[in-house]
């Protein structure tokens, strides 16, 4: 039995009917396969979503900051980025600067413990 857990360059082999989704790590069910229920609804309390920040050197002058933060701001709401976006079953989820660093932060966490149970597995520590 093979598998994958990869973006969603697997979706020409499901279409194609070469692979069958079992599940898949959003929030929300897929529009292109709204049949295939989430982590979360099969009991496992997983949601990555593949984020994607853009980041810079922490004493970067907060003009500049607004002024990237603008022009990204734009691109995300672009009408051909959208599509290419939905060609890959890829949704956007904008966070504004304080509030990536707070999803950024609390993910490193939730990474950080993941990491230590496997630790513990490996070592055979309870």
């Amino acid at each position: 039995m093979d598998s994958v857990s990869d973006s969603t360059s697997w979706g020409p082999l499901v279409d194609a009917g070469k692979f069958r989704l079992l599940t898949i790590y959003t929030p929300s069910r897929s529009a292109r396969y709204p049949s295939v229920p989430t982590l979360k609804e099969l009991g496992i309390d997983i949601v990555f979503p593949s984020p994607l920040e853009i980041m810079g050197p922490k004493a970067l002058p907060q003009p500049i900051v607004q002024k990237l933060h603008d022009a990204i701001k734009k691109s995300l709401d672009d009408p051909e980025y959208q599509a290419v976006l939905k060609s890959y079953d890829m949704q956007t989820t904008y966070l504004n600067s304080e509030d990536c660093d707070k999803a950024v932060r609390a993910e490193s966490e939730k990474l950080k413990e993941i990491v230590q149970k496997l630790e513990c597995i490996r070592n055979n520590i309870p």
